[in-house]
């Protein structure tokens, strides 16, 4: 059994992954930080860590770290360009292509991994956020309640809902990397 070890930045990305993703293939998620409690994925020394710690587990045949486009740059500012943010992560976070033979890869997700969600409701979330899924669940759940990160992991998953790859071209990539794990 292959399996794909995948960094993501908090808690409900971890949640997100694991609960989507696990059902079809074997992924085993950690967040940036190893608690989740605070993002660290732009601190070199956490992402490295991160990294080791996948790289020993049985069956991990690569390792993907997952960015969202609006990561903040530590010296100020974010970045527009998905190219330019992995370049820049590459060179300044996480400077390794393979840890113990295994390799490490990056996708960029655009503009934030909440973007996938909203692919089961529109055919183009490259550029979507986390705001633009909030606004959708408040208008197809008929909620004013301002939705954390978490609740809408927890209402995607809760209310079995599906993404479309074809939608978003992260999503895509990510599907394409991970097809090496899927479950028989």
């Amino acid at each position: 059994m292959k399996k794909i070890g995948v960094i993501v930045e908090g808690k409900s990305d971890v949640e997100f992954i694991k609960g989507y993703f696990s059902k079809l293939y074997h992924v085993d998620v950690i967040a940036s930080s190893g608690d989740g409690t605070h993002c660290k994925i732009t601190s070199d020394s956490a992402m490295l860590k991160a990294v080791k710690t996948l790289a020993v587990k049985p069956n991990v045949k690569r390792i993907i770290v997952v960015l969202d486009l609006d990561t903040k740059c530590p010296k100020g500012g974010q970045f527009t360009c998905l190219v330019d943010l992995a370049d820049w992560y590459r060179k300044n976070v996480l400077n390794i292509t393979e840890q113990d033979g295994i390799p490490v890869e990056i996708i960029v997700a655009t503009k934030e991994l909440e973007s996938w969600m909203l692919t089961n409701w529109e055919s183009n979330t490259n550029n979507k956020s986390k705001e633009d899924l909030k606004r959708k669940m408040q208008t197809v759940f008929a909620t004013k309640d301002n939705l954390t990160e978490m609740d809408m992991v927890k209402r995607f998953m809760g209310n079995k809902l599906t993404m479309n790859s074809a939608n978003n071209k992260s999503l895509k990539r990510f599907e394409d990397k991970i097809s090496i794990a899927k479950k028989q």
